[in-house]
């Protein structure tokens, strides 16, 4: 309740003063300098319908919310660009949200890019989102790298770069990814890009014993292709995977060698009609490898199942940096324009595996609850969803979503419970 009252307050205050916020710019003839601001207040709750079929399940609610400042300077062949991030994680149950974090201050973009006068060639240094299509197989981390391009023609672009994450709250995980891109815009509303994307990543199970740790070495090439013909807008991506990994379970040697393989493909088509924007939305991922038990298939959530991951994000195991999920999927939505200020967004899909999964349940044994391996099942469940956007003025909006996931033993749970997820925030912008 006292969540709830704190972020009716956050709203009426942002209503309030959201009239007053004002953008500020630097124009010359051979210098621009814009500063803009950001932020976002979020409150999440979710839970199964009940607490029968997992050990210790209650509803899980927390808030998540961030004040994000940017300078941003262009010049006729360069431009910088400074963001930083202060964000809050306040949440009741650690494994929603990780580790507890009271606040967290970090540069999320500095780089600087410079295009060679005279010449068809570009460059790019510091910290950004690098994209590749959907983001189906590579999540939107902001990593500190460095990018060549070569402008061939006016509808051809080749990139290459190399990018590094070192996850330092543990010192458990080094991170590297190097790709080359190919990006063909044969017309306005028409672009494709091809790319192949290597990744190294050195994992450790305990910072105590550093040399017990597994290497993935990953490699994924992948085609991603985005057309609008009158008012229908198609999106259509394709990966195919490969690569190994070296599992050390003690201090001397790597006891085991998994190969990963697996593809996974996605289409999106969408059409406008009046008011209306139906989608219908297919995913495949063949989650053939996984790199901690191998032959089995991959997938994309925990198997003590966590509505995250499914309920609203709909997605092939997205951002996982890891491997392709054993995972396919459809979905309708229906985008409707109430009116100018109100947007309303129902939908449904249906989700199962592509590769049946282990099932367990908790049995007593001498009166203590232990998991057991029951069965296979590859049906996950069918989920209702429902989004609604409100724009309170040109400053602010307020958005909400809620899923329902009627769930099967698909989820790697004996009997499982429904699960739902409610999301609320507030965004402002200036």
């Amino acid at each position: 309740m006292h969540n709830f009252i704190v972020f009716v307050c956050c709203l009426s205050i942002l209503t309030v003063n959201s009239a007053s916020a004002k953008i500020e710019v630097y124009r010359r003839s051979d210098l621009e300098v814009s500063i803009d601001t950001k932020a976002y207040f979020k409150n999440t709750a979710r839970n199964f319908d009940n607490c029968d079929s997992l050990r210790n399940s209650k509803i899980y609610d927390y808030w998540h919310n961030y004040v994000k400042l940017g300078i941003t300077a262009k010049g006729s062949d360069w431009k910088t660009r400074f963001r930083l991030n202060f964000e809050n994680m306040r949440d009741d149950d650690h494994a929603v949200m990780g580790d507890h974090q009271d606040g967290v201050i970090e540069i999320e973009e500095a780089f600087l890019g410079y295009r060679f006068p005279d010449l068809p060639f570009f460059c790019k240094a510091g910290r950004w989102e690098q994209s590749f299509g959907t983001e189906m197989f590579y999540g939107d981390e902001n990593d500190t790298g460095l990018m060549f391009g070569y402008r061939a023609a006016d509808t051809l672009i080749f990139t290459l770069g190399h990018f590094t994450n070192k996850e330092t709250k543990r010192k458990r995980k080094d991170h590297n990814m190097s790709f080359i891109k190919a990006d063909v815009q044969p017309h306005k509303r028409t672009k494709v890009s091809a790319f192949l994307v290597c990744v190294s990543e050195d994992v450790g199970y305990d910072e105590r014993h550093p040399k017990r740790r597994h290497d993935v070495r990953l490699y994924n090439l992948g085609i991603y292709c985005k057309a609008k013909i009158d008012d229908f807008d198609l999106e259509l991506e394709g990966n195919r995977q490969f690569g190994s990994c070296r599992d050390y379970v003690d201090e001397k040697d790597a006891i085991e060698k998994i190969d990963y393989k697996g593809y996974a493909v996605s289409a999106k088509g969408e059409v406008k009609i009046g008011n209306l924007r139906p989608a219908i939305i297919l995913g495949y991922g063949s989650g053939d490898r996984r790199h901690y038990k191998k032959g089995k298939a991959y997938v994309g959530y925990a198997s003590d199942y966590e509505p995250d991951n499914i309920v609203i994000d709909n997605g092939l195991a997205i951002g996982s940096r890891d491997t392709i999920s054993n995972l396919m999927f459809i979905r309708f939505d229906l985008c409707i324009k109430a009116d100018d200020k109100l947007t309303i967004i129902p939908g449904i899909g249906y989700y199962r595996h592509v590769k049946e999964i282990e099932v367990y349940d908790y049995v007593n044994v001498d009166d203590k609850k232990t998991k057991e391996l029951v069965g296979l099942s590859d049906r996950i469940g069918t989920e209702i969803d429902l989004g609604l956007k409100y724009v309170i003025n040109r400053y602010v909006y307020f958005r909400f979503s809620h899923g329902y996931l009627f769930t099967d033993e698909g989820i790697g749970i004996k009997n499982p419970d429904n699960a739902w997820k409610i999301e609320a925030n507030v965004t402002v912008r200036f």
